[in-house]
């Protein structure tokens, strides 16, 4: 009977043992809940808000069910090199050809902070209802008096080109628009191979093809290393604008993206040498004489 009872009570010792670890579990579930509850809170909303702000474009692209966009996958991260850096900031991003309305939207969901501004020429456009942080245009983008009416006291931060694709409206785009770009912004333009294609005004090497228009930029970019007065003497009012503003320019495939400085230069960049010793080449005192040694 002894042992009866010995073994009926280490089975409620074991019971109770197995309850107390439940109980404790329980109670520590609840006790996690609890903590979690601060996600509720400001701070925890504005850090759920950044992380999902890190999304990829891609990934944000294919998650996408609304209205339709479509894009050259080498576009998605491009898209992600270039506006990153906007994520956080409020921007205001312009996008030529609207189309379904797609593509704004799934920038809205990549750019959550901004204000976009839709333009295309088809007024059926007007029609959508995206948001109430995009706005929607009907007009020609090349028409300056309608730019002037509506986006007169606006600049953006982005730019997309990604309208009729027609070299000629690429390029007056550009001359129209660079101005309006903030410093420090991004101008990109999609789907240039048309620059190729004699159906929108292109060809191989032709003094009409868009992609021949930025060509010569990698030439502004350079501007003031440059001796030959030929080429200064050709310069028009908005190549002297774009060769103190131009920062970068970018080609992939398809795409071309400029970026603008955030303050205008008008003259060379500052040479610095730093360095005690000069072993090999005597150099130092030639850069003291010149002034670019920074000792």
């Amino acid at each position: 009977m002894d042992f009866i009872n010995l073994v009926f009570t280490g089975r409620m010792k074991m019971i109770n043992y197995f309850k107390n670890i439940l109980n404790n579990a329980t109670q520590f579930s609840k006790k996690l809940i609890k903590f979690f509850s601060i996600f509720k809170n400001r701070l925890f909303a504005k850090y759920v808000v950044h992380t999902e702000k890190a999304f990829s474009f891609k990934t944000i692209f294919y998650r996408h069910k609304e209205n339709v966009s479509d894009k050259w996958v080498n576009y998605f991260d491009i898209y992600d090199e270039c506006f990153s850096n906007f994520i956080a900031n409020r921007p205001k991003v312009l996008e030529i050809g609207v189309q379904n309305g797609g593509s704004l939207q799934i920038l809205n969901k990549y750019l959550k902070n901004a204000t976009f501004y839709g333009v295309d020429i088809d007024p059926k456009v007007l029609n959508l209802n995206l948001g109430t942080n995009i706005h929607i245009y009907n007009f020609d983008i090349t028409d300056e008096q309608a730019i002037n009416q509506y986006f007169n006291n606006i600049e953006f931060n982005i730019i997309i080109d990604d309208g009729s694709h027609i070299c000629s409206d690429i390029i007056q785009t550009f001359k129209l628009f660079f101005s309006k770009l903030k410093p420090g912004g991004v101008f990109l333009i999609e789907d240039l191979h048309t620059s190729y294609w004699q159906s929108h005004g292109g060809s191989y090497l032709g003094a009409d093809s868009a992609i021949e228009f930025f060509k010569k930029f990698a030439d502004l970019l350079n501007f003031y290393h440059i001796k030959d007065h030929r080429f200064e003497e050709n310069l028009s009012s908005d190549d002297r604008y774009l060769f103190q503003w131009l920062r970068s320019i970018y080609f992939y495939d398809s795409v071309v993206v400029i970026r603008k400085l955030s303050k205008a230069r008008k003259t060379f960049y500052e040479r610095v040498m730093v360095g005690k010793l000069d072993p090999v080449v005597p150099v130092i005192n030639l850069a003291k004489q010149e002034g670019w040694y920074h000792s």
